[in-house]
């Protein structure tokens, strides 16, 4: 992994909270908030309802962004991340990803409900106020 795509991975090992934007079958964006969980390659993956709004908006438009990190007491490093995302509906991903925290809104990983979304990302930006205004970037091949 090059030093760039480790920093991306060592930057966003330490967040779990982000903004996910997605956008409707008629154009308009929604941004909500998101609990995450990154891999060694920078996949992200998340547990929602199969029900859920960004799990339609997905279905409709693949192409997602995600921003997070950040403070107002000094000045702090934040991402961005472009990706493309996929939900699980498979048994084996369901039952890799569940944690028992997630019987607060599930019944258990065979609740028809709980799905995975997984976003493999396209661009990632980091932002580091202390290093300078030029965030480090990481493009993905297509």
């Amino acid at each position: 992994m090059s030093d760039i795509r480790e920093q991306a991975r060592q930057a966003l090992s330490h967040s779990f909270v982000g903004n996910l934007a997605t956008v409707d079958a008629e154009g308009r964006p929604w941004v909500r908030s998101i609990l995450f969980r990154v891999d060694e390659g920078l996949v992200l993956r998340f547990a929602t309802t199969r029900s859920s709004r960004k799990v339609e908006h997905i279905g409709h438009q693949p192409c997602v962004h995600i921003s997070g990190g950040g403070c107002l007491e000094s000045p702090a490093k934040y991402f961005q991340i472009e990706g493309q995302a996929r939900v699980h509906t498979d048994r084996e991903t369901l039952d890799e990803f569940w944690q028992p925290g997630f019987q607060a809104y599930f019944e258990s990983p065979q609740d028809p409900e709980y799905t995975v979304v997984e976003i493999r990302p396209t661009r990632v930006e980091l932002h580091d106020p202390q290093q300078g205004m030029q965030p480090v970037v990481v493009e993905f091949p297509g």
